[in-house]
C-alpha cells in the first residue's frame, strides 16, 4: 500500500508540474499575458504568496498582505514599481584570465517603494555553485546577453534559483539580502520562497564603452506552492533598469537603478 501510494503521489506531483509548465509557454508566448516594461520600469500581475506578509494583516490595495478575508476585496492586477534598485553580484578575481573571471552571478531586484517602513521586496535570480566554487565559469549575466533561465537549471556545480523574500537592512548599508545568515529576512517578520517553476528570461543588456553604464531587461514567470505542495499563486513580470559600474569596496556589484 505505501508503495501505491507513493506512486499516485509522485505522478500528480508531474502532473502539477507539466501543467505549470505548460501554463508558462502559454504565458510567455501570448502577449496578454505579460506586462510590458519601458525604460526604468518593473512591472508585474498576479499576487505573491501571503506567507510573505505575515506581518501586514491589514487590508492592502497592493495586494502585499497576509489578509484572506473575503472582506478584503483585492484587485490584483498590473502593478508598477515606482523606486526599483538592487544589484548585479558577482565574485572579483584577481586573475587576468578572462574565463576565470565570476561576475554578475546574482541578480537581485530591490523594491523599497511598496511596503512602507524598512522593509523591502526581493526578488533573486542567479546561479549558486552548491560546491562553492566559481561555476559557472566564465558566466555572467551582462556578458552572457540574451538567454533563458529555468529554476533549478544545473550547469556544472550550479544550479540557478528564482526566488523571493521580504527583508530588513539591519546594518543600514542599503542593500538588503535573502541571505538566512544575514538575519534580515526574519527581521522583517517574511520568508524566502523559491519558484517551482521558475522562468527568467533576459531579453537585451548592453554597456556604454564610455560611461560603463549599461542596461539590462527581461522578463519572469514565477509560480509558488503552498506548504503542501499544492499551486498556490502565479506571478509574471518585466523589467528594464540601468546598471552602473562595478563597485571598488571589496564585493562585486554592479548597482542598479530605475531612470
Amino acid at each position: 500500500m505505501p508503495i501505491k501510494e507513493n506512486w499516485k503521489t509522485g505522478v500528480m506531483k508531474l502532473a502539477r508540474l507539466i501543467g505549470l509548465w505548460v501554463a508558462i509557454g502559454g504565458v510567455v508566448a501570448g502577449c496578454d499575458g505579460m506586462p510590458e516594461c519601458g525604460p526604468g520600469e518593473f512591472r508585474y500581475r498576479g499576487r505573491l504568496p501571503t506567507r510573505l506578509f505575515a506581518f501586514e494583516p491589514t487590508c492592502q490595495q497592493s495586494c502585499l498582505t497576509s489578509n484572506l478575508s473575503s472582506e478584503c476585496e483585492l484587485d490584483c492586477q498590473e502593478r508598477s514599481v515606482n523606486e526599483m534598485g538592487g544589484a548585479l553580484w558577482g565574485i572579483a578575481d584577481s586573475d587576468d584570465a578572462a574565463e576565470q573571471i565570476v561576475d554578475d552571478r546574482m541578480l537581485s531586484l530591490v523594491d523599497t517603494d511598496s511596503l512602507g517602513g524598512d522593509r523591502a521586496l526581493v526578488w533573486e535570480f542567479g546561479f549558486i555553485d552548491a560546491a562553492n566554487g566559481q561555476a559557472p565559469v566564465g558566466w555572467g549575466f551582462m556578458r552572457q546577453g540574451p538567454r533563458t533561465y529555468l529554476s533549478n537549471e544545473w550547469e556544472g556545480s550550479a544550479h540557478f534559483v528564482t526566488r523571493v523574500g521580504v527583508a530588513t537592512d539591519l546594518n543600514g548599508d542599503g542593500i538588503y539580502s535573502l541571505n538566512p545568515n544575514d538575519g534580515e529576512v526574519a527581521a522583517a517578520g517574511s520568508d524566502v520562497l523559491n519558484a517551482k517553476p521558475g522562468r527568467l528570461e533576459i531579453l537585451s543588456t548592453t554597456v556604454d564603452s564610455q560611461t560603463g553604464i549599461g542596461v539590462i531587461s527581461g522578463r519572469f514567470f514565477l509560480a509558488f506552492e503552498s506548504l503542501t505542495e499544492r499551486p498556490e499563486s502565479e506571478v509574471t513580470g518585466c523589467f528594464e533598469i540601468s546598471v552602473a559600474p562595478a563597485t571598488n569596496d571589496g564585493n562585486y556589484r554592479r548597482p542598479l537603478s530605475s531612470w
